[in-house]
């Protein structure tokens, strides 16, 4: 009898662990197939490349007349940075010039020194507002007046 109860528990852990085994097969098996046709569809564009890559030939006419554009392109936009760069100094030295031009011009002068002036009187009224502001603040007698009033009220 106890030879026919271990049997029993060890042919009920075999059982156990063949049903395991067949779910995991179960589970893995919808992956495999997606896998499966992931590695056709690969397969596929694979055959297909290679087709393509066969003709030589070709694959070279077309590196070459790729790389010639390229070529083109790199020239048509040097020369476009080449002229940029002219257009640019070109303007820099008329402006330059024009700047010359202006600082030695009396009336440019007495407008610098003017706005000089108009800075200074600015900050000037400025700090002279903030001055009367705090004083005024200071000598704000209606906070005291009804402070002492109250006191006296209470008295």
């Amino acid at each position: 009898l106890a030879t026919a109860q271990k049997t029993m528990e060890s042919l009920l852990a075999e059982r156990r662990k063949r049903e395991k085994e067949l779910d995991l097969l179960r589970t893995s098996e919808p992956k495999l197939l997606a896998e499966l046709d992931n590695l056709r569809e690969s397969m596929s564009t694979m055959r297909d490349e290679m087709h393509q890559f066969q003709d030589l030939d070709k694959l070279r006419r077309e590196f070459d007349t790729t790389q010639q554009k390229l070529g083109e392109l790199k020239q048509h936009y040097v020369k476009r940075r080449d002229m940029m760069r002219q257009q640019i100094q070109s303007v820099n030295v008329e402006f330059e010039g024009l700047k010359k031009t202006i600082a030695g011009n009396e009336v440019s002068k007495e407008i610098d020194e003017t706005e000089k002036r108009l800075k200074h009187y600015e900050r000037s009224i400025f700090e002279l507002r903030e001055f009367v502001d705090n004083k005024s603040r200071e000598t704000d007698y209606e906070m005291v007046k009804a402070g002492c009033l109250k006191i006296t009220a209470n008295l």
